[in-house]
């Protein structure tokens, strides 16, 4: 977070990893498999660019197409869906965007404060 409490720094911080590792992806597989590539976006990178979110939720539109487009980019260099729009390729994929996955794991932890499933006190959030 800097001076003006926005995350922009953080959020290219965070950027930069997956990045370069959804680019050791595509040079270092053999496979073109479009299944196969995905699986290793999914085990290796997304979990870098979500972690931690509910806590650093990216606010302003800079950001999250930023964090998007590491995913956006990964899609676009697999065989035969290039010529797609991203939402095609999710579609095509099974996918959803990184924004609708980070609204699901709030809604989540909401969810979890709101119950007492985890050890949060609700009044500090939310008035019931």
């Amino acid at each position: 977070m800097d001076s003006e409490l926005k995350f922009s720094k953080h959020t290219g911080n965070i950027v930069a990893r997956p990045h370069a590792r959804a680019n050791l992806i595509h040079k270092c597989f053999l496979s073109r498999d479009a299944q196969t590539l995905m699986r290793a976006f999914i085990v290796c990178v997304r979990p870098l660019l979500e972690y931690g979110s509910c806590v650093w939720y990216p606010q302003f539109k800079s950001d999250i197409d930023r964090i998007e487009s590491v995913q956006r980019r990964f899609t676009k260099r697999l065989r035969f869906l290039n010529n797609m729009s991203y939402s095609q390729r999710l579609v095509t994929l099974g996918l959803e965007t990184l924004e609708v996955r980070r609204l699901h794991q709030d809604l989540l932890l909401t969810y979890k404060i709101v119950f007492g499933l985890i050890n949060i006190e609700s009044s500090n959030f939310f008035i019931l």
